[in-house]
C-alpha cells in the first residue's frame, strides 16, 4: 500500500523528454513507481486533466529571514515551487557575531527592501557561525525544502568588522577562506557575493563585498574549489553600468572565478535594456564562447517578463541607487529631502549622473502610480515624459516638482528592463540561462515569485516560444544540475517526491497586491497563482491551490 498515488496524469519528468500518460506512486517520501499502477494507496489524486511535473526549484531567493515566520515561503509555494535557494548576492544571516547583528539587519532592510521593523520583530537570532545557523533552520517547521549559500558580505563583516571599507590584507583573506570552507563543510550550497554599486547598506554606503578586489575574490573562489563542491553566485557589476551594445561588463572576471575555482559560476543578471538592445544577446554569445573555448561552467540568470518597479522616495530605489547624488538624497531625513530636491545644484548633479552608465531607460518608462493629493489624481497613469510635455518642463524637473509638491509620497512605476518579448524569448532559449526571481526580497517594490507560472502561461501556452517539456526542465533540472542538487528536479524512481500538479489551460498568476502579514504588522507585495492544483514536498501535500495543508515536510538541502 502506497501512501499517495497520482493517477492518469500527463507526466513531464523534467528531463526534457516527451510527456506521457501514467501514474506515480509515492512511499516513504519518495517516488516508488511510475507507469500503470494497480496497487492501492492511502490517498489518490486524479490528475486526468493535469500536468504532473517535478516540483519547481527557485535558485535565487532571499527567504533567509522569512523562514522564521512563514514556513510556506509565500508567494513561491503558491506557484509550484518545492525547493528554494537562499543567501544570494552575498547577503546572509551567518556568520554573524552579536555585535554585527544590528548592521546585518539594517543592511538587509535596505538592500533587499525588507521592513526593518519586521526583521527586528521576526528574527530570533541565537546563532553565530554558519553551522549553527543551518541548525536553526533545520529546527524550523518548513513546507518547502531550503538550500543556503554563504554570503561574502556576512563573512567580510565578521572578519573586518566596521572597518570593511578597504581592501583586506593577507591574514584577513585567509580567515575569510577558512569561514567559507567551514560553511561549505557545514552544508552550504556555495558562496555568494555582490559587486553591484546598486547595493546599499543601512548607512547608504556600499555593502561589504563591494570593497573586495579580485585577489580576495580569487582566494575565496580557490577555497570553494578546495572543498570540491558548491557554486559561486555573483550579483554582477554588469547589471548597473551598461555602456554599449558590444561590451560585456565584468564577464571576464566571472570566467576567471570559474577557472580559478573549477566550480560553476552563476550571476545576476543579464537583462534586455532599451538603451542598448543588443547587449543582452552579446553577453550570452560571449558566455557561450567562454564555455566552449575554456571549459568553464557559467549560468547567467535572466528574467521572464518586464520589470515594473514600484518606486517611492521613502525607500531605496534600485534603478537610481548606484548614482551618488540620488542615493545621498534617499538617505536624508524626510524633512530634509524636499529641500534637497529643490536645490539647483543637486538637480544638476542628478541630471549629469543620469547621462552616464546606468540602468535607467528614460522618463517615458516612468509612470505616476498613485498621487497623494486630490489635485494630482488626474496624473495617475501618465508617464513623466507626457507630464513634462504638458507642463513645458524638462522631465527631471517635472518629476521632482511633483515629488516636492507631495512631500515625496508619490508612488511611481518604473519599467526598467526586459520589456521586449522578442529579446526575452531568445534569452530563454539560451542553453545555460536560469531564472532570477529575487523572491522574498524587494517586498514593497516588486514580486516576481510567480515566474514559474508566468513561464508556463505566457511562454508556453500564449506564445509557444517554449515547449511544455523545455519550460518544465528550466524550472527543475536546469537549476538542480547547476546547484548540485543531484536528487531533485526529476520524476524518477527513488528520488524524493517533490511534485506539482497544474492545469495547463489555467496556470498563471494574478496581479500583485499589498498585504500586511509580516511581523510587526508590516506590509509586502504578494502574487497568488491560478491553475496550481497540488504541491507535494517529500511525499506530502503542502498546498492545494493556495490553501496550505498544515504539513511541514521540508528539509534543509545541503551540499553533497
Amino acid at each position: 500500500m502506497y501512501s499517495l498515488k497520482i493517477k492518469n496524469g500527463t507526466i513531464v519528468d523534467g528531463t526534457g523528454s516527451p510527456r506521457f500518460r501514467g501514474d506515480i506512486a509515492i512511499a516513504h517520501g519518495r517516488i516508488a513507481e511510475i507507469g500503470k499502477i494497480s496497487s492501492g494507496a492511502e490517498r489518490v489524486l486524479d490528475a486526468s486533466d493535469l500536468v504532473v511535473a517535478p516540483g519547481f526549484i527557485d535558485q535565487h531567493t532571499h527567504y533567509d529571514a522569512q523562514v522564521f515566520w512563514d514556513p510556506y515561503f509565500t508567494s513561491s509555494s503558491w506557484h509550484g515551487v518545492t525547493s528554494v535557494v537562499t543567501g544570494n548576492c552575498g547577503f546572509t544571516l551567518a556568520p554573524c557575531r552579536p555585535e554585527n547583528r544590528e548592521y546585518i539587519t539594517r543592511m538587509l532592510a535596505v538592500v533587499e527592501d525588507m521592513s526593518l521593523a519586521a526583521l527586528q520583530a521576526g528574527l530570533p537570532w541565537g546563532w553565530e557561525d554558519y553551522r549553527s545557523f543551518l541548525a536553526a533552520i533545520e529546527r524550523r517547521p518548513k513546507a518547502l525544502n531550503m538550500g543556503c549559500l554563504v554570503g561574502h558580505s556576512a563573512i567580510r563583516r565578521d572578519v573586518l568588522g566596521a572597518g570593511f571599507r578597504r581592501p583586506a590584507n593577507g591574514p584577513e583573506i585567509t580567515t575569510m577562506q577558512e569561514l567559507t570552507v567551514q560553511a561549505l563543510l557545514a552544508g552550504a550550497l556555495g558562496l555568494s557575493t555582490s559587486r553591484q554599486p546598486l547595493h546599499a547598506d543601512g548607512d547608504g554606503d556600499h555593502v561589504p563585498s563591494f570593497y573586495a578586489d579580485m585577489e580576495e575574490l580569487s582566494a575565496l573562489a580557490r577555497a570553494v574549489g578546495k572543498v570540491g563542491r558548491g557554486i559561486i553566485e555573483v550579483s554582477s557589476k554588469m547589471v548597473a553600468t551598461p555602456r554599449s551594445d558590444s561590451e560585456t561588463g565584468d564577464l571576464a572576471d566571472l570566467v576567471w572565478l570559474a577557472k580559478t575555482s573549477g566550480r560553476p559560476v552563476t550571476w545576476a543578471s543579464v537583462r534586455y535594456l532599451p538603451r542598448f538592445p543588443g547587449r543582452c544577446m552579446n553577453i550570452l554569445a560571449e558566455t557561450s564562447k567562454a564555455i566552449a573555448e575554456q571549459g568553464v561552467r557559467l549560468f547567467p540568470q535572466i528574467g521572464a517578463r518586464p520589470i515594473d518597479l514600484h518606486l517611492n522616495w521613502h525607500k531605496l530605489m534600485p534603478v537610481f541607487a548606484h548614482l551618488p547624488t540620488w542615493r545621498k538624497v534617499m538617505f536624508l531625513p524626510a524633512h530634509e529631502m524636499t529641500d534637497a530636491l529643490r536645490d539647483p545644484a543637486i538637480r544638476a548633479a542628478m541630471r549629469a549622473e543620469l547621462a552616464g552608465p546606468n540602468v535607467f531607460s528614460g522618463w517615458q518608462f516612468v509612470y505616476v502610480e498613485k498621487a497623494k493629493r486630490p489635485e494630482h489624481k488626474s496624473l495617475e497613469g501618465q508617464s513623466i515624459t507626457a507630464l513634462a510635455a504638458a507642463q513645458g518642463k524638462d522631465p527631471l524637473d517635472a518629476y521632482l516638482d511633483l515629488c516636492i509638491a507631495e512631500d515625496c509620497d508619490t508612488d511611481f512605476i518604473c519599467q526598467t528592463a526586459d520589456n521586449s518579448d522578442q529579446a526575452l524569448g531568445r534569452m530563454l532559449k539560451h542553453p545555460n540561462t536560469l531564472l532570477e526571481t529575487d523572491a522574498g526580497a524587494h517586498l514593497s517594490s516588486i514580486c516576481n515569485a510567480d515566474f514559474p507560472t508566468y513561464l508556463l502561461s505566457h511562454w508556453v501556452r500564449d506564445t509557444g516560444i517554449l515547449s511544455l517539456e523545455d519550460a518544465v526542465a528550466r524550472l527543475t533540472t536546469y537549476p538542480a544540475d547547476a546547484f548540485g542538487l543531484t536528487d531533485r528536479g526529476r520524476i524518477k524512481p527513488g528520488f524524493p517526491a517533490d511534485v506539482v500538479l497544474f492545469d495547463p489551460l489555467r496556470v498563471g498568476s494574478v496581479k500583485p497586491r499589498l498585504v500586511q502579514d509580516l511581523p510587526a504588522n508590516q506590509s509586502r507585495l504578494i502574487r497568488e497563482a491560478e491553475g496550481i492544483h497540488s504541491v507535494i514536498v517529500n511525499g506530502e501535500i503542502v498546498m492545494q491551490g493556495t490553501k496550505p495543508s498544515g504539513a511541514f515536510p521540508g528539509q534543509v538541502l545541503k551540499g553533497a
